[in-house]
């Protein structure tokens, strides 16, 4: 059934195409298969040109602190965490 339902949608789509294109001039022409191929390839590299660069310029490397900054850093929150003296 569904093999019978695809073919009957497409000759009733052939059919409307060519009406159409018989009967109605100003109905845009498509390109073909060649042109249509290179302007998608074109449209496609143009978008993602713009979108790596709109990445790259809200990107920033964060800085890689020093050992020393680190090792500040590490003895401040010991000393901030240390376990009370017991007496």
């Amino acid at each position: 059934m569904g093999l019978i339902s695809h073919l009957f949608s497409m000759a009733i789509g052939s059919y409307m195409g060519a009406y159409v294109a018989q009967n109605y001039e100003n109905m845009p022409k498509l390109l073909p298969p060649s042109q249509i191929n290179q302007k998608a390839i074109e449209d496609a590299a143009g978008s993602i040109t713009t979108k790596i660069s709109e990445t790259l310029e809200s990107f920033q490397i964060p800085v890689v602190p020093s050992i020393q900054n680190l090792s500040k850093q590490l003895e401040d929150y010991l000393a901030k965490f240390k376990k009370p003296e017991e007496k």
